[in-house]
Formats: C-alpha cells, sequence, structure tokens
C-alpha cells in the first residue's frame, strides 16, 4: 500500500475510505484466560448505549505471491480492486498494489447471525479473511459479542480450512510457489461509533478514556474480569487521539477504535496492514531459519574435504540467491505502505508495528540474512581455498615431470 501526496505537504489527518477501482509454530488466540468465569463479570454502566462493528482480521499466508492482475481477470465480477482514497480530495492516497477485495456471504462458511464476510488478496501471498457484525448494546454486552466473535474461528475452523483450500483452488496458478505450513495472524478490531449516556448526550472520548478506561481494557484483552489498575494503565498508555473527537488503543492482538466510521474503517486497514506485514516477516524468519540449518548440515558432511569444498560454489550461489530474493521482498513489504503528510496514520501503524513485536522480527530477519551472507562468503572462500591447492599442488607434480623428464633425457 503506497500513500502519496500530490497536493500539499502539510500534516494533516485525513478520511481515508475503500473504493471500487481497476486498476507474510503460530501464536497463541487472543482468547480469554477467564472467558469461563463469566458470573465474574462487573455489572455494566447503566445507561450507557454503545454503537459500531466489530471486525476479525484472520491473515493466512499461503504462497511467496499471488499475481493479482491475473487473479482479478480469472475471478472476473466475483471480485474488485481496491482503492485507498482521500475522502476531503486534500490529497489522494493510493496502493502500490492495492489488494483485491471478494465478498464471502454465498461460501462455505456458514452465517453467523448478521456476520459479513470479506477476503483480501495481497499481493505478497497474504489471504486476510474479515468477519463483521455490528452492535448497538452496552458494556457487558459488547464483552460478551467481543467473546463470541473472538470464539468463532476454533467453532468454524472446518469450514474456514475448507474456505481457504476453496480461495486457493480458484486462484490457481495466479499462486506462486504455494506455502504448506500456513501461517496466519488474527486482530480483533472494535469499532465505536458512538457513545452516549442515560440521557443521550454523547460521550467524549476523553471522557470516554477517564471513567470507562477499564471496561475499553478488559474489551481489547478479552477478559470477563476487572483487569488491575496497573494493567489498565498500561493498555491505555498506548492511546492514540487526533481531535479530541476520537480515540485509538491498540494493543498486540486488538484494538479499540472510538471515531467516525469512515475514519475508524482507514484506521482498520492499517492495522490490518502491520498484521500481514508481521506475518510476511515470520514467513521469511522461518524460512531463513531452514536455510541456515541447511547450510550448517551442508558443512558438516562426512565427505572427503576436497570434494567437498569442489561442489562449495554450487551450493553457496543457491543459497545467495535466496538471500538476495528475501532482501528483495523485504525491501518490497517496507516500502509497500508510506504516509506521506499524514502524521496520524503514520503513528497509528508505528503503535501497532511496535505491539505486535514486527522491530524483533524485522532485527532477527536482518541478523539472519547478515549469517547468510558471512557463511556465502566463507563457503566461497573455502572453495578458492581448494583451488588455489589444487593448482599448486598441479604446478608441483608438472615441475617434477619436468625434472623426472630432464633426468632421463640426459
Amino acid at each position: 500500500m503506497k500513500i502519496t501526496s500530490i497536493t500539499s505537504m502539510t500534516p494533516v489527518r485525513r478520511r481515508l475510505a475503500f473504493s471500487d477501482a481497476r486498476h507474510t509454530a503460530d501464536r497463541p488466540s487472543p482468547v480469554s484466560r477467564h472467558s469461563a468465569n463469566r458470573s465474574l463479570s462487573p455489572p455494566s454502566e447503566p445507561g450507557v448505549v454503545l454503537e459500531g462493528h466489530l471486525r476479525l482480521l484472520l491473515a493466512y499466508d499461503v504462497a511467496e505471491a499471488i499475481d493479482l492482475d491475473a487473479l482479478s481477470e480469472l475471478l472476473g465480477p466475483k471480485a474488485r480492486r481496491a482503492k485507498l482514497y482521500n475522502a476531503t480530495f486534500t490529497t489522494q492516497c493510493e496502493f502500490g498494489c492495492a489488494p483485491l477485495l471478494r465478498d464471502l456471504q454465498d461460501s462455505l462458511l456458514s452465517n453467523d447471525g448478521d456476520a459479513t464476510f470479506v477476503a483480501r488478496y495481497y499481493s505478497l501471498g497474504v489471504v486476510v479473511l474479515q468477519i463483521e457484525t455490528a452492535f448497538c448494546t452496552d458494556w457487558s454486552e459488547l464483552a460478551e459479542q467481543v467473546g463470541h466473535l473472538d470464539r468463532l474461528p476454533e467453532k468454524g475452523e472446518p469450514h474456514l480450512k475448507n474456505l481457504l483450500a476453496v480461495l486457493i483452488r480458484e486462484a490457481g496458478s495466479t499462486i506462486h510457489r504455494p506455502t504448506s505450513s500456513h501461517l496466519h495472524e488474527r486482530y480483533l478490531i472494535v469499532s465505536l461509533a458512538s457513545a452516549r449516556d442515560s440521557c443521550g448526550h454523547a460521550i467524549l472520548p476523553e471522557d470516554l478514556k477517564s471513567h470507562h478506561g477499564h471496561q475499553i481494557a478488559r474489551l481489547v484483552r478479552n477478559e470477563h474480569r476487572a483487569l488491575s489498575q496497573e494493567e489498565t494503565a498500561e493498555i491505555l498508555e498506548n492511546s492514540l487521539a487526533y481531535y479530541k473527537t476520537d480515540l485509538t488503543v491498540i494493543t498486540s492482538s486488538a484494538a479499540f477504535v472510538y471515531d467516525r466510521p469512515e475514519e475508524a474503517l482507514s484506521e482498520s486497514y492499517v492495522l490490518e496492514y502491520a498484521k500481514v506485514q508481521l506475518l510476511e516477516y515470520r514467513h521469511y524468519d522461518a524460512l531463513l531459519a531452514r536455510v541456515l540449518d541447511d547450510i550448517y548440515r551442508a558443512l558438516e558432511r562426512q565427505r572427503s574435504p576436497l570434494l567437498a569444498r569442489w561442489t562449495l560454489p554450487h551450493e553457496a550461489n543457491k543459497y545467495n540467491r535466496i538471500r538476495a530474493e528475501i532482501m528483495q521482498v523485504r525491501e518490497r513489504i517496507d516500502s509497500a505502505i508510506k504516509f506521506v503528510g499524514d502524521v496520524f496514520y503514520a503513528r497509528v501503524f508505528r503503535a501497532a508495528a511496535e505491539s505486535m513485536g514486527m522491530p524483533q522480527y524485522r532485527a532477527a530477519l536482518d541478523d539472519k540474512l547478515h549469517t547468510l551472507g558471512e557463511l556465502y562468503g566463507f563457503m566461497i572462500d573455502q572453495f578458492n581455498e581448494a583451488r588455489t591447492f589444487v593448482l599448486e599442488f598441479a604446478a608441483a607434480i608438472l615441475a617434477l615431470l619436468g625434472v623426472l623428464f630432464l633426468i632421463r633425457g640426459k
């Protein structure tokens, strides 16, 4: 996703939305540790009415890459390209490679109440399944709905596996180098459009945070027991706001967004791409770990040292090509989303990346790439030493033969 400004470099808060346009050992589920303790739930504040949407994002790494242009032609009207644009037209924003959207109401996944299902294909080889449901309720019931939606993937696991298999099968040859592990990430977004007290007055985000912060913390942790003040304070410390009318609380497994629907939707896409990027880092980190294991085993084989060194260039070049490909993909991942002239969404992305542990995965990936580069140099040096030894040995043999012929001739 590439976001560029063409009219103004002034840092402004923009309203972004998706519109139709033609043109990366899984983590444990963020299910509550106390989800079974329903009776311990504190009473909800009387009269508070909350309205908005819940979005559960399930991201699966299915391939090294997906050819979205070919997939769009293959699926035809069943799928559409998405373009990120600014609804206020102060700047124009677009993806470097827009994901492909597809509605899944008629899929194998059973419809759960008023839930809607959407699939998004990313060129990085990731498929995101989004389950969305609306709510208009109080804090206690909202916590119940969050817990129910969070448990839905476990309850519908066979349906999800069948759905993913169907999507991959229908994509056919547009999927390049499919993966068998299917690493996945999940993320829950509580998108609150309005909050009103018993008198029908709107509750401002800053008042919601100060008076209902413990409820927000419980939602993003999916806990049904009251959290400690220290835990609540730590969660709310990661909150962001641009205006007095918005609030965003980000954790590693969930986010609470109180904003206008179009703004909240835009933040959802930013958070989704952070998960996609994290998934790609996890995929290539695991791939490099396997490559390094193969190299170590190759260097430890019990063979003739001379023969072993003579085959090193072929193996070294193979691993160096993998290293070059991963470095290229890493640059593409890093540059796929840019925020020019937009401070807030850049802050949202950085906060999400920090909470999800993306810097640690990026550092681990860089370390493995550096190690792979050093091993490549070591393997080439070993071959050069073997070649020098062979050449020197051949020169010595030729010199000895020359001396023998000279003596015999005399």
